[in-house]
């Protein structure tokens, strides 16, 4: 059990801490996370996801982030802020991974669920460059103007 957190945290969880901590400072204009605080969010978000199936590991994920934020910025924002933004940004992650999921499977025919981490984690390098493009592009447009 402990390889298995260890290595989801170095192949995966530290990765998607650093986009998400980009997400919530560019797109959620939140205070900055500074590197430990992205090695605790990732090490938390990297036990839930190892601990939880992916339904409920989604949901435990947005909880513990919405915690994070509110333990970064205080009451700068209300709770149910922390949590739409932490919602975004799993959901944004989920339809990414989703859509390079299905072009990988028809184009290449790799399927992910039977693939070894080593591999995953090498065919999502693409996957974590285009999120990182988004994140940076959305961070320079007006949050309020898309979600209303």
């Amino acid at each position: 059990m402990l390889r298995e957190i260890v290595t989801d945290f170095v192949l995966f969880s530290f990765v998607e801490g650093l986009l998400y901590a980009m997400f919530f400072n560019r797109v959620c204009k939140c205070k900055k996370f500074n590197v430990f605080e992205i090695i605790v969010m990732s090490i938390g978000n990297c036990v839930v996801s190892c601990l939880f199936p992916p339904i409920i590991y989604q949901i435990f994920m947005m909880c513990w982030m919405a915690f994070c934020l509110y333990l970064k910025n205080g009451t700068d924002r209300t709770t149910f802020q922390y949590v739409k933004y932490s919602f975004l940004v799993m959901f944004g992650q989920l339809i990414t991974e989703m859509v390079f999921a299905m072009f990988y499977d028809f184009v290449f025919n790799i399927d992910f669920s039977t693939s070894s981490s080593l591999t995953v984690f090498i065919i999502t390098i693409p996957i974590r460059i285009v999120q990182f493009i988004i994140v940076y592009k959305l961070g320079g447009l007006n949050m309020k103007g898309w979600i209303g």
